[in-house]
């Protein structure tokens, strides 16, 4: 069995055509139990993308692995194994191909979540602070919530608003099976205009940025648009996905994360971009039909976009 049979059978190939041994196709890897994000996206956005998919935990050596653009997505948050595992896939990469391969999210150089955020409130960015959950008693701003620093499921806890119920709310995600020493806890930072709560996206895929959409809710905890999209509310998205009015901010940002590959959701302060998170291997869109028919135009615009971004990358290292 040759190398691209044994490689389609191990890892699955989407978007079915063989891409350029000498370079120009396109490579995303990430955590075997991650590969959705784009698996997802293909099918029904992008379809005659040439993407060839891979984990970690089965990459081939690097020395076995082609040219092209490689997307490294996860690296925030990988176990020991996978780490290594990418480093060395990194390594070999740069060192056997050179210039005929484009590499995006180096693996130990990326920042993960909260050095991130970390470095984004030293330096006067963001206005909250992040702490880890073995230094709970020397958390001082309340209101606060309990996420995980390696995953994206948001906060796992209401609003605590002092030292024990900071206490019971760690225990109560512990006690849900969740690692401690992934614990983050993190300061309540009220970002809402009359009682709207925004989360800004914007996706970043090598030198281009798209402002992806603006979700709207009356409640803090903000993971999808729950407001009924009145005339002005819609208005706000097309003008925000038209303009990218925080472009200059957000490339800073993602220049200081060390991110190539990824999506940053943030709100907006006083003029000032507040930065939740950058992950680096975001759900890319949902499926067709869960999007009404006036959003069409606009997601359709998206896909096309982040195609032809990542294919005019692909091309670069023939």
């Amino acid at each position: 069995m040759d190398f691209w049979a044994s490689i389609r059978r191990v890892d699955g190939w989407a978007g079915g055509l063989r891409p350029a041994r000498r370079g120009g196709g396109i490579n995303f890897v990430a955590r075997r139990d991650n590969l959705h994000t784009i698996q997802n996206w293909l099918p029904e956005w992008a379809p005659g993308l040439r993407v060839r998919i891979f984990n970690y935990e089965s990459l081939p050596q690097p020395e076995a692995l082609p040219p092209g653009l490689w997307i490294f997505a996860d690296v925030d948050r990988l176990t020991p194994a996978c780490h290594g595992i990418a480093v060395a896939a990194w390594n070999g990469l740069h060192a056997k191909h050179g210039r005929r391969v484009r590499l995006l999210n180096r693996p130990g150089v990326s920042l993960s979540r909260k050095p991130l955020l970390d470095q984004l409130f030293s330096t006067g960015r963001n206005r909250f602070q992040v702490h880890e959950a073995a230094d709970w008693r020397n958390v001082e701003r309340f209101p606060v919530f309990v996420r995980l620093g390696t995953e994206h499921y948001g906060a796992l806890t209401p609003l605590l608003h002092d030292p024990d119920a900071l206490r019971h709310g760690l225990q109560a995600v512990q006690a849900q099976g969740y690692p401690p020493d992934d614990m983050l806890v993190v300061e309540y930072l009220d970002t809402s205009v009359d009682g709207v709560f925004r989360k800004y996206s914007v996706f970043r895929a090598g030198a281009t940025f798209i402002a992806q959409h603006v979700f709207h809710s009356s409640d803090w905890h903000v993971k999808a648009s729950v407001l009924k999209p009145t005339d002005a509310l819609v208005e706000e998205d097309r003008r925000f996905r038209q303009d990218n009015p925080h472009l200059a901010e957000v490339r800073e940002i993602f220049e200081l994360a060390r991110t190539e590959y990824g999506r940053i959701d943030y709100a907006v302060l006083d003029g000032r971009v507040q930065t939740w998170e950058i992950n680096s291997n975001p759900t890319i869109m949902y499926r067709r039909a869960d999007y009404r028919p006036d959003q069409m135009p606009a997601k359709n615009w998206f896909a096309k976009t982040l195609a032809r971004s990542l294919r005019e990358m692909a091309w670069a290292t023939l």
